[in-house]
This record gives structure tokens, sequence and C-alpha cells, in this order.
């Protein structure tokens, strides 16, 4: 019986362990777009950016009175396979990397199609993206695959938060404004979006911490 006990103590103390990961996880995307959202304050922006003209667009605008607390908030993984294959068609070497580059392009690729879109809408908008993401560090506890959390109001543009993960635990939560032209507010219309790039195959659910 008290070998019984013990074992369901141990059981309960790993289930609550990954709760608290995936609480945790949650909790730094929640502070990264937090983050955020305080850049857009107009006497921090003007310092920061030194493009004080960048105020005056519509995004701008429409970016400060988003609230994002209350955003449905949704899961999604890439194929990197899929995205690894297409990237040696295009000439890259994988074979030449060392174990740590190859790492560092496929997170950075994260961002990079994020990039792409919001640039296609001109460069001073990408430019505004740029300016006000937000990079956080953490403890994740163990590695884990990559994942994006998008965040998606209706009535404004979605925020996405890339969280890349370390063999060593170490994780990055980093935030993007999505300046969008059609903005996505179920997961068969963010499918779509990413249908726009060549080689992208991504899974999309609405994100819960259970």
């Amino acid at each position: 019986m008290k070998r019984f006990l013990k074992c369901a103590f141990v059981c309960m103390l790993l289930l609550t362990s990954c709760k608290g990961k995936t609480a945790n996880i949650k909790t730094y995307s929640d502070k990264a777009v937090s983050l955020t959202m305080e850049k857009t304050d107009e006497c921090y922006f003007d310092v920061v950016s030194g493009v004080s003209s960048l105020k005056e667009l519509e995004q701008y605008k429409k970016l400060c009175q988003t609230d994002y607390t209350d955003a449905k908030v949704y899961a999604i993984t890439i194929d990197e396979d899929k995205m690894h294959s297409y990237m040696e068609r295009m000439g890259l070497d994988f074979e030449e990397m060392s174990d740590d580059l190859k790492k560092n392009t496929m997170d950075a690729s994260y961002r990079t199609i994020f990039q792409r879109l919001v640039f296609s809408e001109g460069s001073e908008v990408g430019a505004l993206s740029s300016v006000l993401s937000t990079t956080l560090t953490f403890n994740a506890g163990k590695p884990t695959d990559n994942e994006i959390l998008l965040y998606c109001k209706e009535d404004s543009y979605p925020m996405a938060v890339i969280l890349t993960f370390q063999e060593d635990g170490s994780a990055t939560a980093s935030t993007m404004p999505l300046f969008i032209k059609d903005i996505p507010s179920n997961a068969d219309e963010i499918e779509t979006l990413f249908e726009q790039m060549p080689a992208i195959d991504v899974n999309v659910e609405e994100y819960t911490n259970s």
C-alpha cells in the first residue's frame, strides 16, 4: 500500500510539473506581448525608434488601441523537415554546417516567415514591426519543439510570438506585430495565410492550457 501511494505521489508531481511547464510558456508569451504593447508609448517610441514619422502610420495607431488580454490564441507548428528540404533546394548545404548553425538557421527561419509577410506591406510597415518586436529568454525546463502562438483579435492585427527551444532547456519568446491586410480570425484563415509561402506546411489549433 505504501509503495502504491508513493508511486501515485510521484505521478502526481510529474503531472503537476508538466502543467506548470505549459503555463510557464504561456506566461512568458503573454509577458512578451505585454512588453511589446508598452513599447507603443509615444515617448518611449520616439527615443528608441528614432523615426517619429512611423507614429503617423495607421498600423501604429490601431495597435495602440488594441488589448490582447482577451485575444483568442492559436498554437502553430511548422513541418521543419519540409522547410529544411526547401532551404536545401535553394542552395543551403546543411551537411557542411555545424549542429549549432543548423539549429540557429532553423530557429531564425521562423522569424523570416513573418518578416516576409510584414515587409510585403511596405518598408515603413516592416520597420514599425521590427521596432516594436520584443524577445524574452526563459528556462522551459526541458527542450521541446519550436512553435508559434498567434494572438488574434477580430478588430485588430494579430500578434505572433515565436517560441524557440534549446537542448539545455533555455528558450526565447519573440514577438512580431503582423501588420497585414487579411487579418485571420480562425484556424482555417491562419492556414490560408501560410499558403502564400512555398514549402511551409503548418498545423493550427486553438491554444489551451490543458
